[in-house]
Order: structure tokens, then C-alpha cells, then sequence
């Protein structure tokens, strides 16, 4: 029996685990999302509601660092994030290249036009750069795809283009 889509305001009374667990099912879901995974990274596309625009997550998991290019999430009435998106992705990709599943040193948010991590953020550098950026919406994402595998961020760099940035994000060895 098919489950009826929940909006995330609605499961504030889950517990993170469960909204998990749930944001993974429905990710998984046949007519719910495409998948598709090549040499090039992870395509992945919710497709459940045709017409309109699109969440769209174009990731790379590579041995030692992971690229978030693309995460693009206008609907947000759903139950999951673009950290759930990212957890599917990355356990896909371990399931066919071993060397995948090694956990990185980096994580790079490349191309972001997020208007407002690009204001937060413009012109900083060090900690004050560090703790801007986890407070910025592009931010807050990497720490919950940081939290889904127990990944700690060490330090922040920024390269500011005209239109765009790029984040790398080093993380501390895990041992």
C-alpha cells in the first residue's frame, strides 16, 4: 500500500532517525525520483509532481573528496533534504566502486548562486568565513550530509567568482 506524501511541516513530531528512514523510501520510490549513475557523478530528479520545476542533485563521490554540483530544491513541501538526497547517492555509488567508499578529506559546494550564502559569506576568510558559512542556507546542508556520516569540518575556503562561488569545506581526519 502506497504511503500518502507528508509535508515536512507535518512530521516536526518524528524523530531524525525516523524522518530518515522515511526520506530514504521515498527517495528510493519508483515515480518518485530518477536515478542515474555514471563515471561523471550522480543524476538524481524528483519526478513526482510533472510540470513543475524540478529538485535536482548532481553530486560526485570520489576517493577523497565529494563534489556537490548541482542541489537544487524549490519544492521543499517534501520530506527530505538534499542531505537525504546526498546519503541515497553516496550508498549507491559504494554499492558499485569500492574505492568510493572511502570517506573524503574534502567536500566542495561548486557553482553556488544561493544569494543569500553569497552575501553571508562575501569577503570573508578564516573563522569569521568558518562560522558564516554553517550559518548560510548551502551551510546548514553540508552539515547535515557532514552529520549523516559522523564528518567533521576543520576549516572553510571560499574562491568568490563573478556570478557564483565555490566552497571547499576540509574536514578532520577520521581515524
Amino acid at each position: 500500500m502506497d504511503q500518502e506524501l507528508v509535508p515536512l511541516r507535518e512530521l516536526t513530531g518524528l524523530t531524525e532517525q525516523a524522518r530518515s528512514e522515511r526520506a530514504m523510501r521515498y527517495i528510493d520510490k519508483v515515480g518518485n525520483f530518477s536515478h542515474r549513475v555514471d563515471r561523471t557523478g550522480v543524476y538524481s530528479r524528483d519526478i513526482s509532481q510533472p510540470g513543475r520545476s524540478a529538485n535536482v542533485f548532481i553530486n560526485r563521490y570520489d576517493a577523497g573528496v565529494w563534489i556537490f554540483e548541482q542541489n537544487f530544491r524549490p519544492i521543499k513541501n517534501f520530506d527530505y533534504y538534499a542531505s537525504d538526497v546526498a546519503k541515497y547517492q553516496y550508498l549507491q555509488v559504494a554499492q558499485r566502486v569500492e574505492s568510493s567508499a572511502v570517506m573524503p578529506r574534502k567536500i566542495i559546494r561548486q557553482g553556488v548562486v544561493n544569494q543569500i550564502t553569497l552575501n553571508m559569506t562575501s569577503g570573508k576568510q578564516g573563522d569569521e568565513l568558518f562560522s558564516a558559512f554553517f550559518q548560510t542556507p548551502n551551510g546548514k546542508s553540508t552539515q547535515r550530509i557532514m552529520d549523516n556520516f559522523s564528518l567533521v569540518a576543520e576549516n572553510v575556503e571560499m574562491e568568490e567568482l563573478a556570478s557564483h562561488a565555490n566552497y571547499v569545506v576540509w574536514l578532520k581526519e577520521s581515524f
